[in-house]
């Protein structure tokens, strides 16, 4: 993946490091990286959840909240592809949407096209 990649060149001339999991943690430590240059500092779409999910607890479902739960199916996918290496060519994106018709025999998929996939 390119963002391994970046990763491995920027840490090869970085002192400090910050990493958003604890498997992150492991990795350096793995690569032998001193555990004092690593500072576990947290996910922040994960951080965001936690406190939106806070900011809503107790609270009456919204409007839109209550209509997707009369339209949606009590089970389903939500699925979304935007790397470059899966949908800039055809053939590649042919073969996770023929994978992804496969998986809609067991449920029904919200698919929400990125513009990057829309285009290919």
């Amino acid at each position: 993946m390119p963002e391994e990649i970046n990763r491995l060149a920027t840490d090869a001339i970085t002192d400090v490091f910050f990493t958003t999991e604890k498997e992150g943690t492991a990795n350096l430590l793995l690569e032998g990286r001193a555990p004092s240059s690593i500072h576990f500092v947290g996910h922040v779409m994960i951080d965001n959840l936690y406190y939106q999910l806070s900011k809503i607890e107790g609270k009456a479902p919204s409007t839109l909240a209550q209509s997707l739960k009369e339209v949606l199916p009590k089970k389903y996918i939500c699925m979304t592809m935007h790397r470059p290496s899966n949908v800039d060519t055809r053939k590649q994106l042919s073969r996770l949407l023929h994978a992804a018709k496969q998986l809609s025999e067991r449920a029904p998929i919200i698919f929400p096209c990125h513009p990057r996939t829309r285009k290919t």
